[in-house]
């Protein structure tokens, strides 16, 4: 499996190339259909609703969102890999599509060859934070803490095969730490056993994190971002905090199925790096706990297959499954 996803962005270019011949006429002629792959009021699907309404004018035609929820995203992306190759059924995909492959159940889809990268949206760096009353202030002193009082330290992660549970699952195997890791029903359960003292530590997204770090209920040693964050400029990476492995971070972009004529991605492609530079759109973006980021087809594509290998390895060796 790894052999073929390292021939990922050989196989977008002839995918996403393979009907070049067939040049579309004027696209989009009809309302475009936006699968989201999760269900209305996250934040997944609030950054889909917010790209979606900016890039109704720059193509003139609406933009509808169809939520499509379940089963870990496995519905609605299943939709989006048989729809016709014509560029009216795109998928919002979000992290989800690099980790879901691996736990457990048996696709009717491939998360790399059945689609073609249109761009990536945005990025939503983890932060690893810590109960108040752990006497630790940055990683190294966590992963001493930690190999001193082996099994003792735990950490909470708001569901099974989450980007949450696959970061921490990451940082024990780079720490060499015994860390069990409790499973909670969502970030919230999650954040709220971490303040109770029942666990030690989350890998929480900023925008869930934040509140409670303003208000000093829980500390911050280190992002996953792969520059500090603006918004927490004396929170170290994890790169800088010495385990440069630890690099978990949720993201949003767009896909369409495979074989999408060329023309059509790199129109889409076109439209979304204009609406990701709209202040107000990155502001909106931003609000939602999200950094904006766009890039090429060629960009994304690699992501995904980087991350696929990458996610192949760690679910196997942590022995991660979601029955």
């Amino acid at each position: 499996m790894q052999t073929r996803f390292r021939v990922t962005a050989l196989l977008f270019l002839a995918g996403a190339g393979g009907y070049a011949a067939a040049q579309p006429g004027v696209y989009p002629d009809r309302a475009i259909r936006l699968i989201v792959p999760v269900p209305v009021g996250g934040s997944t699907d609030i950054v889909a609703r917010i790209i979606a309404v900016k890039l109704s004018p720059l193509l003139q035609q609406q933009m509808v969102v169809d939520n499509r929820s379940g089963a870990g995203a496995i519905v609605g992306t299943e939709i989006a890999a048989r729809a016709a190759p014509d560029g009216y059924t795109l998928l919002f995909a979000y992290a989800a599509h690099t980790i879901t492959p691996f736990l457990g159940s048996k696709l009717a889809y491939d998360a790399a060859l059945d689609f073609a990268a249109v761009s990536q949206v945005t990025t939503q760096p983890l932060v690893l934070v810590v109960n108040t009353a752990l006497p630790v202030s940055s990683v190294k002193e966590l992963i001493a803490l930690a190999k001193a009082k082996p099994g003792q330290i735990r950490a909470a992660a708001p569901g099974m095969g989450g980007t949450g549970h696959i970061a921490a699952e990451i940082f024990r195997i780079e720490s060499g730490a015994d860390i069990p890791t409790v499973m909670y029903k969502g970030g919230g359960p999650a954040q709220l056993a971490l303040l109770q003292g029942e666990v030690h530590l989350v890998f929480a997204t900023t925008a869930s994190a934040m509140p409670f770090i303003k208000s000093g209920r829980i500390k911050v040693l280190a992002t996953s971002s792969a520059q500090r964050l603006a918004y927490l400029p004396e929170v170290p990476t994890f790169a800088e905090a010495g385990l440069p492995g630890v690099t978990v971070s949720p993201w949003q972009g767009i896909l369409a199925p495979a074989k999408t004529p060329r023309p059509i991605i790199d129109k889409l492609q076109r439209a979304v790096a204009s609406v990701l530079k709209q202040p107000d759109t990155i502001e909106r973006i931003v609000a939602t706990g999200s950094d904006p980021v766009g890039g090429t087809p060629e960009e994304l594509t690699a992501k995904i297959g980087k991350e696929l290998e990458y996610f192949e390895r760690v679910i196997r060796t942590a022995k991660i499954k979601v029955e």
